[in-house]
């Protein structure tokens, strides 16, 4: 059924509130002892101690007294503002003091006299502000990003329990309800978190799974609005119930349950604190000044060990006592017998529950647009059930379609031999060799196989051996093909892929490069110029010692012999595993794209215009972790597709001195390899992030700098003619979440009603060519969630897909929104019914789907609502996934390009710290 209208979850308040909060400073003394230490301890070779390490305070301090609502960091470099914002007054401020100079004593242990220091410092210098502050607030600080989910989570905790509509019985025609009652958890970010407890044991067929819902208040902006909106979200938790046998070494988030205040013993409501294990001396650890605060107030953490035992510690609906549970995460269990996510009428029942209980009126609705335009998938998909059709009779039909699809008749495009085979063909920068090096023969075979499969290929002649400077061994055979011909050369990968040595004498940084070095002679030569393709077979990840994987050195070793690169793990020889052959062919694909690989584009196909070049804008950014002198570097690269011979080119910020180069893909990725990633320390002695003037020009510089590399790109596009048409388009788009930092014209307060002041140099004719988006997709939960309008009681969370106007959000009426809602895709085949909640099932797939949000800033000659369609078509055009992207082509292959902006700086590649399905940091002005 098609739904015409969606719900977001975009709300303004129905009246005025008035929240009181107070304020703390920290005290001169404090903050200059802080910044001493730290001083001293960069001098000392501790590098992360570029400042006063106050990040690693807040979840602390969030443990130790959840009434704190927000803090300012800046307040611990010297900043006149207030350090922390509360809902309510600390009596006993020497027992802060305390805990501030407990945790100054563990952070800087690495300096001897640390104790003494920190024990001159005076208790009673700590005082809350003498007036409380009611919102707004005469503080140059914006808390109604903190105030109000705040008040919003309080006012909706004192209306529970919360109903959520479980399983639709058909006969009565009617759902049956579960109801959850839910309990703060404290987080130090802008937002408010609930969550619900106990678990709910979800059925997950013959077994159960408990998992708790998570509801998240935050306020958010909008372009072209002044007032920010309170949005919602809902997400999954889910609960490990096994003994954890394995903890990373960055240690293992755990929901502490409790009704004591741990700074002072006294008690409060019950509420959830996350709190990190970490490793010290190879063993599990809480941080020593928690461990003492309980120890203090006699509400004893239980021991790590009896945790990763039993990770439900005293888990019930009692709201006294210390309850702790450990959340899933792949890192700790790689099955769960519950899916992540939630269905559309647990959002729908949430929807629900808001209107009813908070004084909110919901902001604007989304309305579809009708403009839709082909896509290469729906073409080619009904041109196949058509000679299906033609080919016989309905039964013969139906039992080809229980059948295995043939590979002509896959979802992916550049699977289907005929396209890849011309694609392959058509490609200018395609290798004219590619390099197995594999460490089981099964591996070898299987990849040679797949890619004959591909590009229709027999191989010429018989094999010849090779040796290389390095000493490695192999053979190299022609195979020839419609394309032409292709050099495969396969060699065994000895003793590349072993565990790095880290001995005593052995960092991993000189590790990796020794590595390099030895990968570099290994492998035949690469002719000066040219770039050749290589697949790796590596081993399973030693997630015991992380810092040994050779991943990295085989990623920046191949590449700076010649060779772009793709890895994937071994096969079994002799052993045939279901996913040998998917496995396989993501790499040769993986590969493939790294060359840039691309189906023409068709108009009557794809809807793509012949005469626009297709531009997206992408920031690679590196954090002070992974560079050698704490410095975060920065490099801004500009993605264009041709139209019509699908070639896509690269141009970085870094090798545009002069004037605008645009190199092919490949070279363009070996170029971010060569970037300075790791540059030389410029000081001892650094200045501290909050020297404000110094960062506020260099932020400056730097984003005039980007501001004008994005002028010449575009001038180069439009003045570069397109199969003899001088007066190209272009299409510019842009992530929001990605970008918003260099150009902060597409911060939401700052969006541009037309055409943005910096490119006013472009000739007005010019700009007349130029089409201008912005999007922004769900990362931090920026974007709202939805629910379909309907009044059928069965569809109470229907589904829909499409382009919607998000109609009366902007204070300008002549701009619009438009949401973009992809259709199911192909994997998705066992969702959640639109009447099935996820508590009462846990084995299918979530049935909800983010939106991507499109601000559509210039559109000469074009409407608003075709060229937002036209940008939702783009986002099936991505050839090596079976259906829609997160960001429209051909963001990518711009995301991609970060495969190889490292450097043996590196640390080891882990998963993320938070859980999939928790909500993180959000953006504050966007």
């Amino acid at each position: 059924m098609a739904y015409n209208t969606i719900l977001p979850g975009a709300w303004e308040l129905t009246k005025e509130i008035e929240h009181t909060i107070y304020a703390l400073r920290v005290p001169t003394p404090f903050y200059q002892v802080a910044q001493t230490l730290a001083n001293d301890a960069q001098r000392g070779g501790h590098r992360r101690y570029r400042s006063v390490p106050v990040r690693s305070l807040d979840p602390l301090i969030a443990a130790s007294f959840p009434q704190i609502i927000q803090t300012a960091r800046s307040a611990w470099l010297g900043d006149s503002k207030p350090w922390l914002f509360a809902t309510e007054k600390l009596p006993d401020l020497s027992l802060l003091s305390l805990f501030v100079k407990a945790w100054l004593k563990e952070e800087f242990s690495c300096i001897k006299d640390v104790d003494s220091r920190v024990d001159k410092l005076k208790d009673d210098s700590w005082s809350w502000d003498e007036n409380p502050i009611t919102y707004p607030n005469p503080y140059d600080i914006d808390t109604r990003y903190s105030v109000l989910p705040d008040y919003l989570a309080k006012l909706f905790l004192e209306n529970q329990p919360i109903p959520f509509r479980w399983h639709y019985d058909k006969k009565s025609n009617e759902f049956q309800e579960k109801e959850l009652t839910f309990y703060r958890v404290v987080r130090l970010q802008q937002g408010a978190e609930l969550m619900s407890w106990p678990p709910t044991n979800t059925s997950c067929g013959s077994k159960e799974a408990p998992v708790s819902f998570v509801i998240k208040f935050q306020l958010q902006t909008v372009p072209w609005r002044k007032e920010p909106i309170i949005s919602h979200q809902l997400s999954l938790r889910r609960w490990l119930t096994k003994t954890v046998k394995y903890v990373p070494y960055k240690g293992m988030n755990v929901y502490i349950g409790d009704n004591r205040r741990w700074l002072n013993g006294k008690e409060q409501p019950f509420s959830f604190i996350p709190l990190k294990m970490k490793w010290n001396n190879e063993s599990l650890q809480w941080h020593k000044v928690i461990q003492e605060l309980s120890y203090f107030n006699d509400s004893r953490l239980p021991e790590p060990n009896e945790l990763k035992l039993n990770p439900q510690y005293k888990s019930n609906d009692s709201q006294t006592g210390i309850q702790t549970a450990i959340a899933y995460h792949s890192q700790y269990d790689r099955k769960s017998l519950c899916k992540a996510g939630v269905g559309t009428i647990d959002l729908a029942s949430l929807d629900e529950a808001i209107k009813e209980r908070l004084p909110l009126r919901r902001v604007g609705e989304g309305v579809k647009v009708s403009t839709t335009f082909k896509s290469l998938w729906k073409l080619e998909k009904k041109k196949r059930d058509q000679s299906t059709e033609r080919r016989g009779n309905g039964n013969r039909r139906k039992e080809e379609k229980k059948g295995p699809k043939s590979p002509e008749e896959s979802d992916t495009p550049m699977v289907r031999p005929t396209i890849a085979q011309q694609a392959f063909r058509e490609c200018k920068n395609t290798p004219d060799t590619i390099l197995i090096l594999y460490d089981t023969q099964s591996c070898r075979d299987k990849l040679i196989q797949e890619m004959g499969n591909l590009l229709f290929w027999s191989p010429q002649g018989e094999p010849t051996e090779y040796t290389t400077p390095g000493g490695g061994t192999g053979e190299e055979q022609i195979y020839q093909g419609d394309f032409g011909s292709l050099c495969i050369k396969t060699q065994h990968v000895g003793d590349t892929t072993n565990q790095l040595d880290l001995n005593s004498n052995n960092n991993r940084v000189a590790a990796i490069n020794e590595r390099v070095n030895n990968i570099r002679q290994f492998v035949p030569e690469v002719p000066q110029d040219k770039l050749w393709g290589a697949l790796v077979e590596i081993p399973p990840k030693n997630k015991k010692k992380p810092n040994q994987d050779p991943k990295l050195a085989l990623r920046i070793g191949l590449m700076k012999a010649g060779y772009a690169n793709q890895h994937l793990y071994g096969l079994e020889d002799g052993k045939k595993k279901d996913n040998d052959t998917h496995l396989v062919q993501r790499a040769i694909l993986d590969l493939f794209r790294q060359f840039g690989v691309l189906p023409k584009p068709k108009e009557e196909i794809d809807g793509i215009d012949p005469h626009i070049w297709l531009t997206c804008f992408y920031v690679i950014r590196r954090t002070k972790k992974t560079t050698s002198n704490n410095q975060s570097l920065t490099v801004v690269l500009m993605v264009r597709v041709h139209p019509i011979t699908a070639k896509v080119e690269v141009t970085l910020s870094s090798g545009c001195k002069e004037k605008i180069t645009w190199l092919s893909y490949p070279k363009a990725l070996k170029h971010l390899l060569n970037e300075r990633w790791d540059p030389d320390s410029v000081a001892d002695e650094i200045a501290p992030e909050g020297d404000e003037e110094t960062n506020s020009n260099e932020k400056q510089k730097e984003q005039n700098a980007c501001n004008q590399f994005v002028t010449e790109c575009l001038r180069d596009c439009l003045y570069t003619p397109i199969d003899k048409e001088n007066q190209p388009r272009v299409l510019f788009m842009v992530s929001a979440q990605n970008a918003r930092k260099l150009l902060p014209w597409l911060q939401n307060p700052n969006v541009p009603n037309d055409f943005p002041n910096f490119m006013q140099n472009i000739p007005k004719s010019k700009r007349n060519r130029l089409w201008l988006v912005r999007v922004r997709d769900n990362t931090n939960d920026e974007v709202p969630v939805n629910r379909v309008q309907t009044k059928e009681v069965k569809n109470f969370g229907g589904r829909t897909s499409g382009v919607f106007c998000w109609e009366n959000i902007c204070d300008n009426e002549e701009k619009e929104i438009f949401l973009s809602l992809r259709e199911g895709l192909d994997t998705e085949q066992n969702l959640l019914r639109t009447s099935e909640s996820r508590l009462e099932n846990g084995s299918k797939e979530a049935g909800s789907r983010p939106i991507l949000e499109i601000a559509i800033l210039h559109n000469p000659e074009i409407e608003a609502e075709r060229l937002a369609c036209f940008v939702h078509s783009l986002r099936k055009r991505w050839p090596y996934f079976s259906s829609y992207v997160s960001l429209p082509f051909p963001f990518p292959f711009a995301k991609k390009a970060k495969e190889y902006a490292v450097s043996a700086q590196d640390e080891p590649e882990d998963e993320p710290e938070d859980e999939p399905n928790e909500p993180v940091q959000l953006t504050l002005f966007d």
